[in-house]
């Protein structure tokens, strides 16, 4: 079925597919093993970079072992599924002829399909990501494990700590994504994930001391009778609340929270571990948790921060699904991509939105700005009869225009269409005073001025 040759000193095996495209890696003799969950400490993973960034033998197995265990870390795998959700729940289409392809996307909406974006994603943060494409009708892939992919030499080994197995140039089910030299955004987490883990372990020392009321005797030393008997009352205590202490012992009862201790260094140094590791992440902080300090300012500029982010992850996933190798994938599916491209539509963001048609109505006002920039800004469809509603709206501003000029001189004539506001008995009562003034001359508004009372 497969043809092999010999490249890199004898050491890899390359194969590449029949006319069926039936090779897949599950064929392949590929040796799991388990994951290595003993103690991790700072030297151990300052090891594990060593061995992962060798020059001759790199191997990433015992530092992906310990990515592994920082999964259990449930601040970290919040904010990891937190920038993930991000790019999922954003809507990708598929443009083909400036028309949306129907087939393809209800690809993007299958299950499969979400479990490969979720892949994609996690090469970000482990370095490296590879999917085997299983031949068929149906949409389907298994991921490849990470620990037996060499970037190097371009290969999947058999053994995670080989050298030799199965060469992925030129096999199209197989998509390796991820340059050799990166180890991922979790290489940067992984000592505050150990001290966090450590910093744990003297919380729950602290509070298992502290945290619980400490029984105090105090015996003679010359009186070995009393010594044995509390000891053998502290042997009774247990779970019973009833201690039997012999009158000749003194005894006193502290309890934990009198302690000069509060836990609050241990609280600290992990809220700090927290911290760094969101800000690797997300790029930011006031966006998951917040500080003492913070506010609707600063929450909000660090919103605009993850945006940042996230704007960078979607270019990264277009980038990757549009790429001729995952298309021709595509096409072993039936699918036809042609000269189409995938591409997330731009949600709105009202706030900025409103900025925006703000600034253009400004700009408006000193210079024409186009009506199909509103259109385009605001999302808002271009209606099809455009040119005779324009007219129509043109043609109404007009008439009203006219109608203000004419009348300039009488102020009180109605305009057409513009209704009519009613006065008010007072005002009524000034403009026929200001009428009856106005016919009078001079004179006999000085005699109005001076007349008799009656």
């Amino acid at each position: 079925m497969a043809k092999a040759q010999r490249k890199n000193k004898d050491i890899v095996q390359v194969a590449t597919p029949d006319n069926n495209g039936q090779i897949v890696v599950n064929n392949m003799q590929v040796r799991l093993q388990s994951v290595d969950r003993t103690s991790t400490d700072i030297a151990k993973f300052l090891t594990a970079l060593q061995s992962a960034e060798s020059i001759h033998y790199p191997n990433r197995g015992y530092l992906y072992d310990i990515y592994t265990q920082m999964e259990l870390d449930a601040h970290l795998a919040g904010i990891i599924e937190k920038r993930i959700a991000t790019v999922l729940n954003k809507k990708l289409c598929f443009e083909q002829g400036e028309k949306e392809n129907e087939e393809i996307g209800n690809l993007i909406k299958t299950k499969a399909f979400r479990d490969m974006l979720r892949e994609l994603m996690l090469q970000k943060f482990w370095g490296l990501t590879g999917l085997e494409f299983i031949p068929g009708e149906t949409f389907a892939f298994n991921s490849i494990p990470r620990k037996h992919i060499k970037p190097n030499l371009r290969i999947i080994a058999k053994d995670e700590y080989g050298q030799d197995g199965l060469s992925y140039d030129g096999v199209w089910n197989l998509w390796i994504i991820g340059h050799w030299k990166d180890l991922g955004i979790l290489l940067s987490c992984c000592p505050y994930s150990i001290w966090k883990r450590g910093g744990f372990g003297d919380y729950a020392q602290y509070v298992e001391i502290f945290g619980q009321p400490m029984i105090i005797v105090k015996y003679s030393g010359y009186d070995e009778k009393t010594r044995t008997a509390l000891d053998q009352t502290m042997r009774d205590i247990g779970s019973s609340t009833r201690i039997m202490i012999p009158n000749e012992a003194n005894w006193d009862v502290v309890d934990g929270k009198n302690a000069q201790g509060t836990g609050d260094l241990q609280s600290k140094f992990i809220d700090a571990c927290n911290r760094e590791m969101t800000i690797r992440i997300l790029g930011a902080t006031e966006t998951t948790s917040s500080s003492s300090s913070s506010g609707y300012a600063q929450s909000k500029e660090h919103g605009k921060q993850q945006d940042e982010t996230t704007k960078i992850d979607l270019a990264f996933i277009e980038n990757l699904l549009n790429e001729p190798h995952y298309f021709r994938i595509l096409e072993s599916y039936g699918y036809a991509p042609g000269t189409g491209h995938f591409y997330f539509k731009d949600e709105v963001d009202l706030t900025e939105l409103q900025s925006k048609i703000n600034i253009a109505k400004t700009v408006a006002q000193i210079t024409p700005v186009s009506d199909d920039y509103f259109y385009e800004l605001s999302g808002i469809p271009k209606p099809d009869n455009y040119d005779e509603l324009k007219e129509q709206k043109e043609a109404e501003r007009q008439a009203i225009t006219g109608a203000e000029e004419q009348n300039d001189d009488n102020p009180d004539d109605p305009i057409p269409g513009k209704p009519v506001k009613k006065k008010k008995a007072s005002e009524k009562k000034t403009e026929d005073l200001k009428a009856v003034l106005k016919q009078m001359g001079f004179w006999d508004k000085l005699k109005a001025v001076f007349f008799k009372a009656p």
